[in-house]
């Protein structure tokens, strides 16, 4: 055993490169988690947790896949990574669409380039359906005295595809935050020209079937204006939870709540269908009738 063996100081600096050695060790083993070792930098441990934000972002409103109808056998489900921002080209109009155009931008707003060769097309919603935007107040542009750049507009983030979806343009990402959720919302209900005279009879029961538009985005849920075509909602079938009676003529609903189950599945809930009734015109008709002695 030389003298230097029992030296301190290299007893230490040994440890210390065995620690440093473990530590990338488990940093390959296990990823750049955050730990409370102080193996790693405080940059590590924020990156760290940056990635955990996005991923817990990206698992609470995960796109669903967008296949290719020429997709081959090797078609893998689309894993999205990386949130990136865009700026609305134009200012979205009241013309129901599934796609919109961003001009790429940092997350402040400061576009990357302005020419147009660089903007990118995205679905508005991860089911594809069409949108009227008119009601979600985005803009192009919004003045901003004294600022460079002179003019920013509203700041969208979106999930890149592995792979663009389509030509002419092709379709590269999806918006976060725009796919349907499970609160409760209000809609609008109209009768469907087909069952409109299904009302229900002393025998029968009613058959109505809804076109059901969202009310506060006027977006067609269901029947007539949906775009991929969706069919009427009948409220007393799966999944939806209205229970109608058995018999007896029933007066159109025109009002609603419904929400959207975990299969992205309209739902419709409670809706303002009733019976119609009518007075009694005196005791007459109730002896007619019947009595309940």
């Amino acid at each position: 055993m030389s003298g230097n063996d029992n030296n301190p100081n290299d007893v230490a600096n040994r440890l210390a490169t065995v620690e440093r050695e473990n530590a990338e060790l488990r940093r390959i083993v296990c990823g750049e988690l955050p730990t409370h070792r102080g193996v790693e930098s405080v940059d590590d441990r924020l990156g760290a947790l940056e990635r955990q934000v996005a991923s817990a972002a990206i698992a609470q409103d995960e796109p669903q896949s967008i296949q290719s109808p020429d997709a081959g056998p090797d078609f893998q489900d689309l894993a999205l990574t990386d949130i990136e921002w865009g700026v609305p080209v134009t200012d979205p109009s009241d013309t129901a669409t599934a796609t919109i155009t961003l001009r790429p931008c940092d997350e402040a707003g400061a576009a990357y380039s302005t020419d147009a060769a660089n903007d990118v097309v995205v679905y508005i919603r991860n089911d594809r359906s069409e949108v009227d935007l008119s009601g979600r107040d985005w803009v192009a542009t919004i003045p901003i005295d004294g600022e460079t750049p002179a003019v920013i507009g509203t700041i969208l983030s979106f999930l890149r595809f592995p792979w663009d979806v389509g030509s002419g343009p092709a379709v590269v990402g999806v918006l976060v935050g725009e796919a349907p959720d499970h609160d409760v919302f209000p809609v609008i209900l109209a009768v469907t020209s087909e069952t409109s005279a299904l009302t229900g009879t002393a025998t029968t029961q009613c058959g109505y079937e809804y076109d059901v538009t969202d009310a506060w985005t006027g977006d067609a849920l269901a029947g007539a204006g949906t775009d991929p075509a969706v069919a009427a909602a009948d409220p007393i079938t799966t999944p939806h939870k209205w229970v109608r009676p058995t018999v007896g003529y029933m007066l159109a609903a025109t009002f609603g709540h419904a929400s959207y189950n975990t299969d992205c599945a309209l739902v419709l809930g409670w809706i303002n269908e009733v019976a119609d009734q009518e007075a009694c015109s005196g005791p007459d008709e109730i002896i007619d009738q019947g009595s309940y002695d």
